[in-house]
């Protein structure tokens, strides 16, 4: 199962500091299949977590999105659910891990490069998570583009992050736009270079299409066949 959610584009969120105590929570909105919200939760740090199991109590499928902040611990992404967040982009603080059921998915907006405030300031380029605990992502990871940005052949996206001892297990499908000729996306998972979350991290990372390898590694092998006559 495969859907989208589209959300209006905000701007940046420019709130407090997401690693300090008082860092805020935020409301999260549910909406259905025709765009009308038929949830809306409390500003509290466990309202990921209510959206998320009102979600799954519901037939359908429904478009969840979770303001900038902080929320519990052991957050679910529920099979039936498109889960964003922020102002476009945006960063949330997880007070412990996430599984990303295998028919739910996460909707990751880039528009440029810099995410490393996203345990500070909150100002991002692309779409943040930051957790506190394990994750597991068994569902869709699905990207857009945002302002005219392209990637090109080396660019890498730290888009989700674990605290020290904490780890990442990737077996989900990745959802993205087309990238020029001769090159690919890659998801990885590697130690985490986020300040204050070092344990492992998921990145997406622009790399030569299997053919575009292939086709070097011929054009190598020609040259060192005319050099070896």
């Amino acid at each position: 199962m495969k859907f989208t959610s589209k959300h209006a584009l905000l701007g940046a969120w420019t709130t407090a500091v997401l690693l300090t105590t008082g860092a805020s929570a935020g409301v999260v909105t549910v909406t259905n299949s025709l765009g009308a919200t038929v949830y809306t939760s409390a500003d509290t740090t466990a309202a990921l977590t209510d959206a998320m199991n009102w979600v799954q109590t519901q037939s359908g499928n429904y478009s969840v999105h979770a303001q900038s902040g902080r929320y519990n611990a052991g957050t679910d992404i529920a099979n039936n659910a498109s889960l964003t967040w922020g102002n476009s982009p945006g960063v949330i603080d997880l007070l412990g891990g996430m599984t990303v059921q295998p028919s739910a998915q996460m909707l990751f907006e880039i528009a440029g490069l810099n995410n490393s405030a996203a345990p500070t300031t909150g100002v991002v380029d692309y779409d943040t998570v930051l957790a506190d605990g394990n994750v597991s992502y068994l569902g869709t990871l699905s990207v857009t583009l945002l302002s005219g940005f392209t990637p090109v052949l080396g660019n890498s996206f730290q888009l989700i992050a674990t605290t020290t001892g904490k780890t990442v297990t990737w077996n989900g499908t990745l959802d993205a736009p087309t990238l020029a000729a001769g090159l690919a996306w890659q998801v990885s998972v590697a130690p985490s270079t986020m300040e204050g979350f070092g344990g492992q991290s998921l990145y997406l990372t622009v790399v030569p299409a299997p053919g575009a390898l292939a086709l070097i590694g011929t054009a190598g092998l020609i040259g060192a066949r005319r050099r070896r006559n």
